[in-house]
């Protein structure tokens, strides 16, 4: 399955989290638009990486950033109101995901505080299965966001390698560097606190029943089994990615658990 199909497929299961993916066919009909570029004639163009940097860490107006886009984009033939179109909407949309991750995470923080208090209170057999099965709960909702935070960014960076074949202006070496220190996929937190709702489930496991990692095992599979196997999908389709890579200046990231090869910029 290609990444759009797959990414979308995730988004039509997840309609109430539908405006918190990247608009990754919207990026593409606007590349679209925009002329291709000859083959082996991409160069950088730091004024257009700074520009998007800028707008990227402290959401600055256009107007205000690095400006660029002037004699080389005209030699390439390309309208720089192109080039500030995409760079309009994949600003929007990485400050939307930061917010989303933000506000989700702030969220489970206190929820999973709150589960940890009512622990050292219970006082029945049926507030200790309540309780559990809370945990179990909250813990598929972070191996989601999880899930979430992933295919966002694979989608961020299929777009950039888009972008710079369709126009020649490599992009995806120097804005995936700030993308990777951007909140929805500083992962860390999370993945802690997965770790405690496990070991809670653990704690609040009486004898004889399946241990704590099947019970959440079972949970996340009924709850988000197609998303699960979307995801697989997709990080088979990252292998293949680092494998096609035909650029010699490649490093490896991995934030979270997260084995991820990206070009450097040349």
């Amino acid at each position: 399955m290609k990444f759009g199909k797959l990414l979308q497929s995730t988004v039509d299961e997840m309609p109430e989290m539908s405006e918190v993916f990247l608009r990754y066919r919207e990026l593409k009909k606007q590349l679209k638009r925009m002329p291709h570029a000859e083959s082996g004639s991409r160069t950088g163009d730091e004024d257009l990486q700074h520009h998007f940097q800028e707008r990227l860490s402290s959401s600055c107006p256009a107007e205000l950033a690095t400006p660029w886009g002037s004699d080389r984009h005209a030699a390439k033939g390309l309208d720089p109101r192109d080039e500030q179109s995409f760079i309009d909407t994949l600003s929007e949309d990485l400050h939307k995901l930061n917010d989303f991750f933000m506000n989700k995470e702030e969220d489970i923080v206190i929820r999973l505080q709150d589960l940890e208090d009512r622990s050292n209170s219970i006082s029945t057999p049926e507030e200790q299965q309540h309780l559990k099965s809370a945990f179990v709960k909250l813990h598929g909702e972070m191996v989601l966001l999880l899930h979430w935070s992933l295919l966002n960014f694979a989608a961020v960076v299929k777009i950039l390698k888009k972008h710079d074949k369709q126009t020649g202006i490599v992009l995806r070496g120097p804005v995936l560097s700030s993308v990777l220190q951007q909140p929805f996929y500083s992962t860390d937190s999370i993945t802690k606190l997965v770790k405690i709702a496990e070991a809670k489930v653990k704690q609040l496991s009486g004898e004889g029943e399946p241990d704590a990692g099947a019970q959440l095992l079972q949970s996340d599979r009924s709850q988000e089994f197609g998303l699960i196997r979307r995801t697989q999908a997709a990080l088979e389709m990252w292998r293949e990615m680092g494998e096609k890579a035909s650029t010699p200046s490649t490093t490896y990231v991995q934030p979270a658990g997260k084995r991820i090869r990206v070009d450097k910029a040349s």
